[in-house]
């Protein structure tokens, strides 16, 4: 079983992509044996392919830590030289075939290849491939040469050739936007051979590309068509077969010509498994196994395929105009978050976590786990960093986990010359046809906040432009974002939805919460109190979000004891908002106690941030169908920092992750006080209705009963429905605020339980007690310990933590009801010894105690 679990993941690391292939085309990796040197200085160094320059510095001793304290200022000298890769390769004469090319997978960026002193390429994107023909230059022993200019030097000269400054230097170079730093990470400025690298032979005949387009599903069939691009030096008849679990649906011969062929062969499936995402049903892929063969060669392909449809509708009504995905003829409300890069050093990601090999614990396969166990169906893969690899599209398919796909580009104005927007849809179609394949990607975005950006960022004034420079400029933006890029996307991608940018409307102004997505930046920029959250609800809410401390591991990582304040330089460092500081002061000192002491200042950060996001979520939920989603950002970083992520860099979970893991639930109770009336709301994603019995009991914080109702209620399907209404004075009487709270159950007649607890006044205003018992028990299990808690009183925000040991903890920062067990799970394949002696608690009880209320 291990074994078979052990194959399952690996191959759904290649889903969506993997070629195997018989004797008509091999591949030679040529990732080993590559040193590197600047261009004026001949001392090499070894170098790690995939990879980037900073990384080989940095295992070569050359450099330090980039993320280390303040380490990243005394190192963007390495952003400013030139570098130069080279290899000493063999290609014996039994390798040879017909047809031989040098493949780069990405080269990052400004690169100029040699091949024996023969210049075979000038790449200048990092998100296209590169394939060239070296037929007549390969020879037994051959040296191959990568020149790398600084990307620096490289914007300076494009920016002086155009006569005018854009917004943002970096937008010359076709390169991931977030190097150059952004207000959550660094600056930096990578260089290297970021993909494989290899060389691509074969003799007659090669398969370029297999799609499987899902063209209907009607009658309880699926039609199907399966596009093969194959290239032939030769005129050949072919076998083919198609075989799709275990049914053989495709055997024929096929009659190839010299050059490209394409060919489409319809395929219809019987009764077919719908993909759904996360929580409405299986996400089921068929795994389409192709063999193309003649009488002495062959060539196998392997996909990973779903079946379902998707649309985006928006159809005008009384309010503005809705928008929301459909999927297999149902409406989704959305629920997810937006994605950035996990490192600012891309191909650093360990695969294997060696103390339990069947597991893969790579940052991909934890990120997405992550995403799937908070009950997310889709996450936002942001315009300012990269298109991900396959195996992430794979992650999220078998997840159940929809993608909204930016092409990268992000928050400034972008060339509009000949070469660049070839550049730029050369890098469309080649993304596009290698996405194109998996059933999550939901939609294509041309941008982020460009749009929004001209239209609201005033830099017609900052830079002075003229009107002349001001129609170049705009004229460049739809040349790109509304003629290039939608067409590549109806051209090779016609059956999904093409979005130009990302906010369709700024966030000031009223329409932008009546039609398209949101982008709503009240709370944080405009320094509003989180309760606006609930006023400033869209159709479709793709960015909001709140800052948190990292876990006080990450922060161990980077910081010495001494680092550990506020305005210390190598905090601010991990700190690039220029207001981060000031606003988490700001609304910390709002809703919550302040405390001296830096770990607690960092655990209140995290409730703080939660408390924020969580209200946002249930309004927008809440305001279904309305409102179809919500995106918050961020879900991870790209480095140890103060951000506005739930998940740290180093994969932890913050306060924020758990809490929009129950957020997120497929069934909610959610609250709404309006004029001293408290509205109950059962939110549903199920297709299905269910009987419910609905029962409150108003508590003090001791334990003891104060109010008890109860109420048979209908949770309706897929929408958002009042299920009761209290009178807020009624049902306090003379009871302080700050003293009692409300505990809600929905137990579902299936045996499902749903729960809420409500308090009526903020956090620092709460007379919680301090003196609680809270009574621990362990109980061991294969991997790890389940830890049982009880206390005689209410424990709010409790936060577990295990110094020093590799933990998951199932559920944090939660509160605790009076004399009303829970049980915890410590999952964890390291053997803890003395794990009651490791565990540590830290409350808000505890730091409330100390004010005066």
């Amino acid at each position: 079983m291990k074994s078979k679990t052990f194959f399952n993941l690996i191959l759904l690391l290649l889903c969506g992509t993997a070629l195997f292939s018989g004797p008509s085309k091999i591949s030679y990796s040529l990732s080993g044996g590559w040193r590197i040197h600047t261009l004026n200085d001949t001392t090499s160094y070894k170098a790690k392919v995939p990879g980037t320059v900073h990384m080989d510095l940095f295992r070569s001793g050359v450099i330090g830590d980039p993320f280390y304290r303040s380490n990243e200022d005394s190192i963007q000298w390495v952003a400013d030289e030139d570098w130069v890769y080279e290899l000493e390769f063999e290609m014996k004469a039994e390798n040879r075939k017909k047809n031989m090319s040098l493949v780069f997978e990405g080269l990052d960026t400004h690169a100029i290849v040699y091949l024996n002193d023969s210049l075979i390429l000038e790449a200048n994107n990092m998100f296209r491939s590169w394939e060239i023909d070296v037929i007549n230059l390969l020879k037994l022993n051959n040296n191959l040469k990568v020149v790398f200019k600084s990307p620096h030097k490289y914007n300076k000269e494009k920016e002086e050739e155009l006569g005018y400054k854009l917004p943002e230097e970096r937008v010359f170079s076709r390169k991931a936007p977030y190097q150059f730093g952004w207000d959550w990470g660094p600056e930096f400025v990578t260089m290297g051979i970021w993909k494989e690298v290899y060389l691509k032979v074969w003799d007659d005949y090669h398969l370029e590309d297999v799609y499987y387009r899902t063209d209907s599903i009607r009658n309880d069939k699926a039609y199907i068509t399966a596009a093969l691009e194959i290239w032939a030096t030769v005129e050949k008849e072919l076998d083919l077969k198609i075989l799709a679990e275990g049914d053989q649906y495709i055997d024929q011969k096929l009659s190839i010509h010299t050059g490209k062929n394409f060919l489409h062969v319809p395929i219809i499936i019987n009764e077919p498994k719908l993909w759904w995402t996360n929580g409405l049903g299986e996400p089921h892929c068929y795994t389409f196994y192709l063999r193309l063969e003649d009488d002495k060669d062959f060539l196998v392909d392997l996909k990973s395929i779903g079946i379902r449809t998707l649309e985006l509708v928006q159809n005008v009504d009384e309010h503005g105009k809705s928008f929301y995905f459909e999927l297999n003829g149902e409406p989704l409300f959305i629920k997810g978050a937006n994605y950035i890069p996990q490192d600012n050093f891309l191909s650093r990601h360990d695969i294997f976590d060696f103390e339990n090999p069947f597991i893969i614990r790579n940052r991909y396969t934890n990120i997405i786990q992550s995403a799937a166990e908070a009950n997310m169906n889709m996450l936002r893969v942001w315009g300012g960093g990269i298109y991900e690899i396959d195996g992430f599209y794979g992650l999220c398919e078998e997840s159940g986990i929809l993608v909204w796909q930016d092409f990268m580009f992000a928050c400034a104005m972008y060339p509009g010359d000949e070469d660049f927007l070839e550049n730029v849809k050369q890098e469309a179609i080649q993304n596009v046809k290698r996405l194109r394949q998996h059933p999550s990607i939901a939609l294509w975005c041309g941008n982020n906040e460009v749009d929004e950006a001209w239209h609201n960022w005033g830099w017609q004034k900052q830079f002075n432009y003229t009107q002349e420079q001001q129609d170049e400029i705009w004229k460049s933006y739809t040349d790109l974002f509304h003629e290039i890029l939608p067409d590549v996307v109806s051209e090779y991608d016609p059956q999904r939805a093409y979005w130009a940018s990302s906010p369709s409307i700024g966030w000031g102004h009223p329409e932008s919460l009546t039609q398209g997505d949101s982008h709503y930046w009240g709370v944080w920029w405009g320094a509003q109190p989180f309760e606006i959250y609930e006023e400033k609800v869209g159709r479709f809410m793709s960015e909001y979000g709140f800052q948190g401390f990292p876990a006080m591991a990450t922060l161990d990582s980077v910081l010495l004891e001494e680092d550990k304040y506020l305005a210390s330089p190598a905090l601010k460092t991990h700190q690039k908002h220029p207001r981060g500081f000031e606003l988490i002061q700001e609304y910390m000192e709002r809703d919550f106690p302040v405390p001296a002491d830096f770990e607690d200042y960092a655990y209140v950060s995290q409730l703080l941030q939660a408390h924020g996001i969580t209200m946002a979520i249930e309004a927008h939920r809440r305001a279904m169908p309305y409102c179809m989603g919500t995106l918050y950002w961020q879900l991870n970083d790209c480095w140890p920092v103060i951000s506005w992520s739930g998940i740290d860099y180093y994969g932890n979970w913050k306060a924020l992750h758990y809490h929009v893991k129950k957020a997120y639930d497929k069934i909610i109770l959610s609250t709404e006080e309006i004029d001293e009336q408290l509205k109950i709301y059962a939110v549903s994603d199920d297709l299905l209705s269910h009987q419910a019995k609905l029962n409150i009991k108003l508590m003090d914080f001791e334990g003891n009963l104060l109010k008890e109702h109860n109420k048979d209620v209908k949770v309706e399907s897929n929408t958002s429905r009042i299920i009761h209404t209290l009178n807020i004075n009624e049902l306090l009487g003379n009871h302080k605020k700050r003293n009692v709270f409300l505990q809600m159950e929905l137990s579902i007649y299936d045996s499902t339980t749903v729960s809420k607890n409500v308090f009526f006044s903020k956090p620092k205003e709460l007379k919680l007690p301090a003196d609680y018992q809270l009574q621990t028990r362990f109980e061991k299990k294969e991997y790890g310990y389940d830890l049982i808690l009880q206390s005689d009183k209410l424990i709010k925000g409790l936060f577990i933590n295990i110094p020093s040991e590799k933990v998951f903890i199932s559920d944090n920062y939660f509160d605790i009801l009076p004399n009303m067990p829970i049980r915890i799970s410590l999952v964890s394949y390291c053997d803890i010894q003395n794990i009651e002696e490791k565990v540590e608690f830290k409350s808000l009880n505890k730091l409330n105690s100390g004010r005066k209320n």
